[in-house]
């Protein structure tokens, strides 16, 4: 297949961020440096793509199930804490209708937010935006207590109530099986596989070098950037039991994607 080929092909489309924001612009940018229209390109993506998918899904269950016992497992906690720096837990707030209703409004300005500057800078995505927007929201606590508990509240319900379906109708748009199967090649699934096995084991070691639980750290930054975007992201962490990180996991998602197709877009008009 040949170094050139499966970086281009293989490696780049599985961390590319998904479909929409991920494979799709690949292709674009793949058809313009290489003089040929993007859709062919986008059915040479794909494949590789829902193959890591699938490989990311089950290697989060399988890392985080064969890890309970182990110190490396934070059980849902991303950073580690010592004596000097505890982490606060949050107290749980009375469910309430109008809290919902505030904590959906509040959720909605955030997003109406991202969108916003999403137009200003489309080239970065708009849920990047919102996660930033609200970092920098949280760490300056320009938010009341109030609306910050009815968003956490409105978002749990979201996560307790859609998770299932959103996985089962996910899996039914946008996982065809039957063209994977056909063109599924055993070099095809060996790269896959040793290209998520890499980001995973990555992303663990760095958590651990920078103080995270190296088994969260491999979830939302290694095997999250294998998954097929939003959708992929819920279910990584659902197999993983880490839903409480998917903040992490899209903003790991969309900047790393993005960096991906710079990178990407650097390879192809070099070695392409």
């Amino acid at each position: 297949m040949g170094f050139v080929h499966t970086s281009l092909y293989i490696s780049f489309p599985v961390m590319a961020g998904g479909v929409g924001a991920g494979i799709v612009p690949l292709s674009t940018i793949y058809g313009s440096a290489l003089g040929v229209p993007a859709g062919p390109i986008l059915s040479q993506l794909f494949p590789a793509l829902v193959l890591s998918n699938l490989l990311a899904i089950i290697g989060a269950g399988l890392l985080v199930k064969n890890t309970e016992q182990s110190a490396w497992n934070g059980h849902g906690d991303l950073l580690k804490t010592t004596g000097e720096m505890k982490a606060t837990k949050a107290q749980p707030v009375k469910i309430e209708f109008e809290r919902l209703l505030v904590g959906m409004m509040v959720a909605m300005a955030f997003y109406l937010i991202g969108l916003m500057l999403h137009h200003l800078l489309p080239s970065s995505n708009a849920f990047a935006f919102l996660i930033l927007v609200a970092i920098v929201a949280k760490a300056s606590n320009l938010v009341p207590t109030y609306y910050e508990q009815s968003a956490v509240l409105f978002g749990q319900l979201i996560v307790q109530t859609m998770t299932k379906a959103l996985l089962a109708g996910g899996g039914l748009a946008l996982l065809d099986l039957s063209a994977l199967l056909e063109t599924l090649t055993w070099q095809l699934a060996i790269c896959v596989i040793v290209s998520v096995v890499t980001i995973a084991l990555v992303a663990g070691y760095l958590g651990k070098v920078f103080g995270l639980y190296p088994v969260e750290s491999a979830v939302t930054a290694g095997l999250v950037n294998n998954s097929m975007g939003g959708t992929g992201n819920v279910a990584v962490l659902s197999a993983a039991n880490r839903m409480n990180l998917i903040a992490f996991a899209q903003m790991g998602n969309r900047i790393g994607g993005a960096i991906v197709l710079v990178i990407a877009g650097f390879f192809v008009t070099v070695f392409a």
